[in-house]
């Protein structure tokens, strides 16, 4: 996807628009949106009543806003070119790696063995259904695990061996979906969704490439998508049944929801973000919180009408999309604890190993006859200086107790006696502990002067 050039593309929620088709009963309706050329800007003509207000400067008609987004699509882009544009295939990847992905959608070949499982629950008038299970009816609750992320209890898990299987489950789960036919669409959501597909794989290595505590390493990735339903007016909608304007309620009090946790991140930059964060206020954000929280990779979707009688809610949408290219993240990779612990030690042990072959390689030059102790400290990495200055710093005193060794410093070298043998990293040398506890505090003293 197309990176934008005042923000990190790879450390933030990614934004693309998309700017629906004119239908054929429309075409005669005046058009307030379109796309400009170079395919990352969207503007939005605005409405007789307010073309007293100046327009920005980014705008190229006259009484229009303009927003920059990651891209803009056109109503003729086909899905196969949405797909390309937002990095779909990418993202499924990601998700085998063991990141969480989420893709809000608003009104690599490897050695490896995977194993994906999907589950769908809508939100409904603030009520949680899994649209997998046998009894669909069923309120689940949504609760919060001891890491701090929300989850549906009980909700079902389908194993998805390939993406036929995938589709079958997507399309079942969907045909029992909240529907309603208003005024402006015959088949209106009227809930949120959210399909999950988690995806457990393993690294599939010869014995002496195994990097995991038990072969290969275990990664827990999930693609998750979610649709929103549109904010609704119910003056445009021309519903007026009981429950019709209890979903439209719902609809519009979980989307104000979800705007103020965009805000309160999109201030904060959403990594590391301190202060509060209305996640709980609504169903809808809680199960967002994985894909919004900084951890993850996330794409948002906006879709816009053309037509001019919708513009007021396009800009809505388009602040709304605004907010959330503003929210920065840091993708870590979801392993099995005990391989990050193995490859954590692992790590620090190839690190130990070069601080050994350093210092091998220093304490050679300080034994040796006129070395230079401050040239030989300034070829050293930094980290070993630190800890060889904290380290002489403690064992100072006991080095001067010790009457019966005998090193000496004079005009910035240093001599060390020793009538013992020993290796460090591999390597002989004639110094002591003692030395090198004297070599410490003393390099203190030279760098310190």
């Amino acid at each position: 996807m197309a990176g934008n050039d005042e923000l990190e593309a790879g450390s933030r929620i990614q934004v693309v628009v998309r700017v629906c088709p004119v239908l054929p009963h429309e075409a005669s309706e005046p058009v307030a949106v379109a796309c400009a050329a170079d395919g990352r800007k969207v503007q939005v003509a605005l409405a007789e009543r307010e073309t007293s207000k100046p327009a920005l400067a980014a705008a190229t008609r006259p009484n229009a806003k303009a927003y920059t987004f990651d891209a803009c699509l056109t109503g003729s882009t086909t899905q196969a070119q949405l797909f390309d544009t937002c990095g779909i295939d990418e993202l499924v990847e990601a998700a085998v790696d063991g990141y969480c992905c989420t893709v809000i959608i608003n009104a690599r070949q490897q050695h490896c063995s995977w194993r994906v499982q999907a589950s769908c629950c809508e939100i409904y008038n603030e009520a949680v259904t899994d649209l997998l299970a046998r009894n669909k009816s069923q309120q689940l609750q949504v609760r919060q695990g001891a890491d701090e992320a929300f989850y549906v209890d009980g909700l079902t898990q389908r194993e998805a061996p390939d993406a036929a299987r995938a589709l079958l489950l997507m399309a079942d789960a969907l045909s029992y979906r909240h529907t309603r036919a208003h005024q402006l669409n015959s088949l209106s959501s009227r809930s949120h969704c959210l399909i999950t597909f988690n995806i457990a794989s393993q690294e599939l290595l010869p014995g002496a490439q195994q990097q995991g505590s038990r072969g290969g390493v275990r990664r827990v990735g999930k693609l998750v998508l979610v649709d929103l339903a549109g904010s609704e007016r119910l003056r445009d909608t021309g519903s007026s049944a009981r429950e019709a304007v209890r979903e439209t309620g719902h609809i519009n009090k979980s989307l104000f929801t979800l705007g103020q946790v965009l805000a309160a991140l999109s201030v904060r930059g959403g990594c590391g973000v301190t202060g509060h964060v209305p996640y709980r206020d609504s169903r809808l954000t809680q199960l967002l919180w994985d894909g919004l929280r900084g951890g993850g990779r996330a794409l948002m979707l906006a879709c816009l009408s053309p037509l001019k009688a919708h513009a007021e809610e396009s800009l809505n949408t388009l602040h709304f999309a605004s907010m959330a290219l503003r929210i920065k993240s840091q993708p870590v990779i979801m392993m099995d604890l005990q391989d990050q612990m193995v490859l954590e030690m692992r790590d620090m042990i190839k690190a130990l190993q070069e601080d050994c072959r350093s210092l091998a390689g220093a304490i050679t030059q300080l034994t040796s006859p006129g070395a230079d102790v401050r040239a030989v400290l300034q070829a050293l990495p930094p980290t070993l200086v630190q800890d060889a200055l904290r380290y002489g710093s403690s064992s100072a005193p006991a080095a001067e107790q010790r009457g019966s060794r005998s090193s000496s410093m004079k005009g910035g070298r240093l001599r060390a006696s020793s009538g013992e043998q020993g290796k460090v990293g591999g390597m002989a040398t004639n110094t002591t502990l003692f030395d090198l506890e004297f070599t410490a505090s003393t390099c203190r003293s030279t760098l310190v002067e």
